[in-house]
Order: structure tokens, then C-alpha cells, then sequence
């Protein structure tokens, strides 16, 4: 018994296994956020906001895109120190006093949270979903 179309049905399946185009999708969209998070981002030195990257996954990768920065600071830029931590897990006991690498000393209760990551993903939530399905149904086209 012959079962018309299964040598292309077999050949899409194979496609979609791959998910070569849901990984295309995936950069797409981790090079969306990486752009937003750097426009988001404050600047000072511009040394985080020229760390922000995107990694995205290989062919034999499981298929996640990273956004983000090794810049130690960035979390606390991200999310705030002291009494302005975004979760209120901050320093506590403020005001506090530090000595620059100049030798100054500084009294600080804090940072605001400056976020630019968490909003480059949320603010563009509609096109990450665009893009990976576009991926997604170039697979399924071949």
C-alpha cells in the first residue's frame, strides 16, 4: 500500500525537526532585543551598553537565544541597589560611605533600578512572537 504525498510529508517533518527556520526566527528576534535593551541603556562610559549581545543557537543547539551583558555591573544598574532594589532586597542598612578609585569618599542609600533589558523583551513581545513563527512556517513550507 503507497500512501500519496508521504515523501513529502516525511521531507517537511524532517525540516521541522531540524528547525532550521525557527532558529533564523530566534536570531531575528534576539537581534530586536539586543538593539532595544542597547537604546534602553543608560550611558556613562557607554561600556555596558556596548557589551550588550545576543547569542543565538547552532544547528545542533537546543533552540534559545540569549540576550544580555558580562558586565558586572549591569545588574545592579538593572535592577537598582539599597533602598531602591527593584524587589526590595537591598542594602538596608543606609546610608553607607565608599571610597572612589581616586580616593574620594561618596554616602549613598542606593541606585534607582535603570532597567533596559526587561523592557527591550516586554516592549517587544508581539515582534519576538512574529518572527519565530515566521521561522516556524518557513519549516513547514520547505
Amino acid at each position: 500500500m503507497a500512501i500519496e504525498g508521504m515523501d513529502k510529508l516525511l521531507a517537511r517533518l524532517a525540516r521541522v525537526e531540524r528547525g532550521e527556520g525557527l532558529r533564523r526566527g530566534i536570531g531575528k528576534a534576539c537581534r530586536v532585543v539586543e538593539a532595544a535593551a542597547a537604546g534602553n541603556c543608560p550611558v556613562d562610559t557607554g561600556n555596558l551598553q556596548g557589551s550588550i549581545t545576543s547569542e543565538t543557537p547552532g544547528a545542533s543547539d537546543p533552540p534559545v537565544g540569549v540576550v544580555g551583558t558580562n558586565v558586572k555591573y549591569a545588574p545592579y544598574v538593572e535592577l537598582g541597589t539599597g533602598l531602591f532594589a527593584a524587589h526590595g532586597d537591598g542594602r538596608q542598612d543606609v546610608p553607607w560611605k565608599y571610597q572612589d578609585a581616586q580616593g574620594n569618599w561618596h554616602t549613598t542609600s542606593g541606585q534607582e533600578p535603570q532597567p533596559f533589558l526587561q523592557p527591550a523583551l516586554r516592549d517587544n513581545e508581539d515582534n519576538i512572537r512574529r518572527l519565530i513563527a515566521e521561522g516556524v512556517q518557513q519549516d513547514m513550507r520547505g
